[in-house]
This record gives structure tokens, C-alpha cells and sequence, in this order.
């Protein structure tokens, strides 16, 4: 026969062992937090000064902001380009979204964890994706928007003519 007290000390356990996996989670972060604290102060950051990265990162961005007419090929699997089309821009990975996909909400309705960014673009790109949308020329002055799944390669002028060809 269970007594009220043992069912107090069952419920007890219970709510002792929960919250001993707040506090490990708590422990290994305080741990990882030390261990970083020590990194920096031993090895230190990279002193970067220049900047070039982010340059180039801003300037590709703002290049591919820009109506550009590019070339797409694909790169079958032994290495050989086959040119698919003349095209706009530099392609859209298939899962861009406009909107932010994802909405995440504790028990309480209030938001309870991070959410992915825009970027500057004002797009939410995706992690890790094949298929890509190109905007191919018509031979009429407009363009088709084509959704590919292989590997692409799309580049500003003709393959050729970086090769020196």
C-alpha cells in the first residue's frame, strides 16, 4: 500500500531529476563559456584590419543586385560544361523565401528562441539547397524562369572567353 508520502517523495524525484537537466545544460555552458574566456585571452582574435572579405562579400552582393546578362552551364560528372542558356542574373536557390518560414513561440505565445535573418537583399536564403531557378533570355527580348536540379555554373561573360579561348 503506497502511502501520501511516498507519492510526494515519487513527485519530489521527479521534479529534482528535471530540473537537474536545466542545470547540467547550465554547467556546460557556464564550461564552454570559461574555455572560450581562455582561448581569447591566450591565443587571442585575428587582428583583421583591411577588411578585404567583407568588401568582396558587399561588393558581389551589390553586383548581383544589378540586371546583369550571364551564361548558364552545367558541369556534367566528368567535368565538361554544357552551356543551357544565356540568362539574367545569378540564379535564386529554389527555397529562397521572401517571408521568414519559420515562427517559433514558447508555451505562452511569446517568441522563445532565435530566428533565422534577412540578409541585406532583403531575402531569407536557404541553409543547404540543389535546385536552382535561372532566368534564361527567350531570343525575343524577354525571359523564362527555368528550375534546375544539377549542379549549375553561371557566370557574367561566355566560359570561353575566361579560358582565353
Amino acid at each position: 500500500m503506497r502511502t501520501p508520502s511516498s507519492g510526494l517523495l515519487f513527485l519530489g524525484l521527479v521534479f529534482a531529476l528535471l530540473g537537474c537537466g536545466d542545470s547540467a545544460t547550465e554547467k556546460a555552458s557556464e564550461d564552454v563559456q570559461q574555455l572560450a574566456q581562455r582561448l581569447y585571452s591566450e591565443v587571442g582574435t585575428p587582428e583583421i584590419n583591411n577588411f578585404q572579405e567583407y568588401k568582396f562579400a558587399k561588393q558581389i552582393m551589390e553586383m548581383r543586385d544589378e540586371r546583369i546578362t550571364t551564361y548558364t552551364y552545367h558541369v556534367d560528372r566528368n567535368g565538361r560544361r554544357h552551356f543551357i542558356c544565356k540568362s539574367i542574373g545569378y540564379g535564386l536557390p529554389y527555397s529562397t523565401q521572401l517571408t521568414n518560414p519559420k515562427q517559433f513561440q514558447n508555451g505562452l505565445g511569446e517568441a522563445a528562441n532565435t530566428l533565422p535573418q534577412r540578409e541585406p537583399n532583403g531575402l531569407y536564403m536557404p541553409n543547404n539547397v540543389d535546385a536552382t531557378w535561372v532566368l534564361c533570355a527567350d531570343g525575343a527580348g524577354g525571359v523564362e524562369p527555368v528550375y534546375s536540379e544539377p549542379k549549375l555554373f553561371v557566370s557574367p561573360v561566355p566560359i570561353d572567353s575566361l579560358a582565353g579561348r
